[in-house]
């Protein structure tokens, strides 16, 4: 909590200098006393970000050094240059001191603040860099705004916020590329910052058009995926004919997945993608809940549960499917995530309903077992499947209470 609240503070003081620092160079507007009282907070805060972030450099290098080589930590070594170079109090020392544009070096380290932001933030990532872009506009958009005054002749006598307000709406429609005119260059100096300011302009909105294009593509990726599927269902019914009830059930597939945006993500491909120490922890995460209520299975520990979650898939049932009938040989078990089943007897008659987090099945992971009823989806329906196959590797790697867990099972066998 402490280093966000630190790089919140250095986020916002590095803004504070790209306001104000350029804009007491062209206006030269008297400093008062609250002023001035901010700019030695500000210098405060950057020290402090200066010890804090030197430390941990010499930690970072000091556990690294027998590796490092003479390359190593230029990234690092500049961004700490960059602090220490911010703290110089130039622009309390002397109050109208060109020198003062270097702290906007700092700029640097606010930058990979936000980055590390944006890193950390994995639900509103989007959100927060589209937030970024919202500021950085006005931001840049100033900056322009402060060359121009430097540039500019005919407001001279004007004051600070006439001076400041034609200085920004310049600033806008040149980086805009609009140019009405009311504001031609006069002098080379002019047209030059001119040109750079354009061009500036045309690659900043290309690429922020470009980043924005880019997230509201993948801002939903369900809907993505709902999209692509309707595309292939028409393609084939085009091209190869389904009768109406197929198309209806298929479509209708797809839009529950699109509603509980499962499209677009695929568990099992998303943790296969994960080095073997955090699957694990991630399949714990999102399974143990469900395994320890099975006590069969509970009572081997948690590093049992651990192989057992890992060896669970996912699969959704659609309405009226059969996920096993009555005389089936079994060999998997099941634990219900989302939906509803209903259970019948061998002459179809209505036993019972399950519902989320209820599982069935866990005697034929020990035997072929012959299921005495038959359980199919009322709903659309999200199972993890966990076979005999994979159960016994499980056993096999924790044969201490294997022969344990097949006494049980077979005890709870005999009192069915």
């Amino acid at each position: 909590m402490k280093d966000f609240i630190r790089i919140i503070a250095v986020i916002i003081s590095a803004i504070f200098l790209i306001v104000n620092v350029p804009l007491q160079l062209v206006l030269l507007f008297d400093e008062p006393v609250e002023l001035t009282a901010i700019k030695i907070i500000i210098t405060l805060i950057l020290l402090y970000d200066f010890i804090e972030n030197l430390k941990a450099y010499r930690h970072i290098r000091a556990r690294a050094s027998e590796y490092a080589s003479g390359n190593s930590g230029f990234r690092e070594r500049f961004l700490l240059f960059a602090d220490a170079v911010a703290i110089i109090p130039f622009d309390i020392i002397l109050f109208y001191n060109p020198l003062a544009l270097i702290k906007l070096i700092k700029i640097f380290r606010a930058a990979d603040y936000l980055r590390l932001l944006r890193v950390k933030l994995l639900r509103g990532a989007d959100y927060f860099f589209l937030a970024l872009l919202v500021l950085y506009i006005p931001l840049l958009s100033h900056i322009f705004a402060c060359g121009w005054l430097v540039l500019e002749t005919d407001y001279k006598h004007a004051d600070d916020l006439t001076k400041y307000l034609n200085g920004l709406y310049w600033s806008v429609q040149t980086l805009a590329t609009v140019g009405y005119g009311d504001h031609p260059s006069k002098t080379n100096a002019q047209i030059i910052y001119n040109i750079v300011v354009m061009l500036f302009g045309v690659g900043t909105y290309g690429w922020i058009l470009g980043n924005v294009a880019n997230i509201l593509s993948k801002r939903d990726p369900a809907k993505m995926h709902y999209m692509d599927n309707m595309s292939r269902l028409r393609a084939i019914v085009r091209n190869r004919g389904l009768s109406d009830e197929l198309q209806n059930k298929i479509r209708e597939y797809y839009e529950y997945v699109w509603e509980n945006r499962l499209g677009g993500f695929e568990e099992e491909k998303f943790l296969t993608g994960l080095p073997q120490g955090l699957r694990s922890e991630a399949e714990m995460e999102l399974k143990k809940h469900l395994i320890e209520k099975i006590s069969l299975i509970n009572h081997g520990g948690e590093d049992f549960i651990k192989a057992v979650a890992l060896y669970l898939h996912h699969v959704i049932y659609t309405p009226e499917e059969y996920i096993f009938r009555a005389g089936d040989t079994g060999r998997e078990m099941f634990f219900l995530i989302r939906g509803r089943l209903e259970v019948l007897d061998k002459d179809g008659r209505h036993l019972a309903y399950m519902s989320d987090g209820d599982f069935f099945g866990e005697i034929a992971l020990f035997e072929g077992h012959i299921r005495s009823a038959t359980v199919k989806s009322v709903s659309y329906s999200e199972l993890y499947v966990l076979d005999q196959e994979r159960f016994n590797q499980a056993l096999a790697a924790h044969p201490d209470i294997g022969d344990k867990f097949r006494e049980t099972a077979l005890e709870r066998m005999k009192n069915k």
